[in-house]
């Protein structure tokens, strides 16, 4: 049960961090396209 639950943290944290990329990217093009 414990690793089970790390491991969502684990997937949950990823899964942050890759929002936060795409949001950082998607700011990005924006500011290019201007």
């Amino acid at each position: 049960m414990r690793n089970e639950n790390q491991k969502n943290k684990g997937k949950k944290k990823r899964s942050q961090e890759e929002k936060k990329k795409k949001m950082i990217q998607k700011q990005k093009k924006e500011i290019f396209s201007k």
